[in-house]
């Protein structure tokens, strides 16, 4: 009985493993492993060492998304890589959602610009006030005395 040389074994075996998943994308590591009589770990460190892909996307056939479908931009992470759309992108569509449920208001008092949800409760006032002191110091500049008492201790701070 002859035994054959180790290093050999190891040779065949990395290129019958590079050649069965070059022939066949949709094998996985398991199924190429128990072909070739090693671990699937060490098939996938095989596929690695060649740049072999080895991916999910990989093995069921669907393509690996490269860049934002928006922009054409590369993905810096993969937070919504599975959208196909990148970082950058999905900022400006949240940030659009964000202005689509609030409108633009300006402070009687103060005339700061302030958002307020468009269907907050506070929208049914005439006056919307960015603040409590605001709220305070027009409603004591334009009403009776005794209401500027109640509202001098939202003032004082």
């Amino acid at each position: 009985m002859v035994i054959s040389d180790p290093i050999e074994t190891k040779t065949t075996r990395k290129e019958t493993i590079i050649l069965l998943k070059k022939q066949n994308m949709h094998l996985t590591l398991q199924e190429i492993g128990d072909q070739v009589g090693c671990t699937r770990e060490r098939v996938r460190q095989i596929l690695v060492e060649h740049n072999i892909d080895t991916s999910w996307e990989g093995k069921r056939g669907y393509k690996i998304k490269t860049e934002c479908s928006q922009c054409n931009g590369a993905f810096d992470s993969a937070h919504y890589k599975s959208l196909g759309i990148c970082r950058k992108c999905m900022a400006k569509v949240k940030h659009k959602k964000f202005l689509s449920i609030r409108s633009q208001i300006k402070c009687p008092s103060c005339g700061k610009k302030f958002l307020l949800r468009k269907k907050d409760p506070r929208q049914q006032f005439k006056k919307n006030f960015c603040s409590h002191e605001c709220r305070a110091a027009y409603y004591s500049n334009t009403q009776s005395p005794n209401f500027s008492v109640f509202w001098q201790k939202f003032l004082v701070r």
